[in-house]
């Protein structure tokens, strides 16, 4: 049970200075929820928290350096891995653009074997260049004569014909690639409609 103490000031009377509520707590059979700890056990706990605090911070803060220096390190990773890819790239690019050279070379002296050269030029860069694309893991789709796979394929044009079965691809309009077994450009088409 609690009495409170509360003291009324008459209109006319003026405050003198601070008011003072009281309030007493009757707890006889009530058990203190909060024992008191002595000052320098206070003090040592309090110490201690910071220390620990203090601690937790720098292992924070180390491990945010950490974070940050591993970040960089695949950064510059990447950018080595990139310039490494783009001079093999360019590196595998190197024999059709000598191949050229030679060609435009053959045609320009004029002699009698110019049309030969520039067609056995044309042959070399395109077995160079279907050389690069397999080493990459470019692949052809087969598309005549297959039986139309709108995965593989785009119909673009349609012919009524009772010669082959229904769907099947009568003619390759352009050529479509997969790449590591997943479809870089589908071929364009023209299927047989029965």
């Amino acid at each position: 049970m609690t009495d409170k103490t509360i003291t009324i000031l008459e209109d006319d009377q003026e405050p003198l200075g601070e008011q003072i509520f009281q309030a007493e707590i009757d707890s006889p059979n009530e058990e203190v929820a909060a024992q008191e700890l002595p000052v320098e056990e206070t003090d040592a706990q309090v110490q201690q928290l910071m220390a620990a605090n203090a601690e937790l911070a720098e292992q924070v803060k180390r491990v945010s350096a950490e974070f940050q220096n591993f970040r960089r390190r695949q950064e510059e990773e990447a950018r080595r891995v990139k310039v490494r890819i783009q001079g093999d790239t360019l590196r595998s690019m190197l024999p059709i653009l000598d191949n050229l050279e030679r060609m435009l070379k053959a045609v320009d002296q004029g002699s009698e074997g110019a049309y030969e050269a520039l067609l056995k030029g044309v042959e070399l860069i395109e077995k160079d260049v279907k050389k690069i694309f397999d080493e990459h893991g470019l692949a052809p789709i087969e598309a005549v004569g297959q039986l139309f796979d709108p995965a593989l394929h785009e119909a673009v044009m349609m012919q009524e014909t009772d010669e082959v079965p229904d769907q099947t691809i009568l003619q390759e309009l352009q050529k479509g690639y997969t790449l590591n077994d997943r479809v870089l450009r589908p071929s364009m088409v023209q299927v047989a409609r029965n």
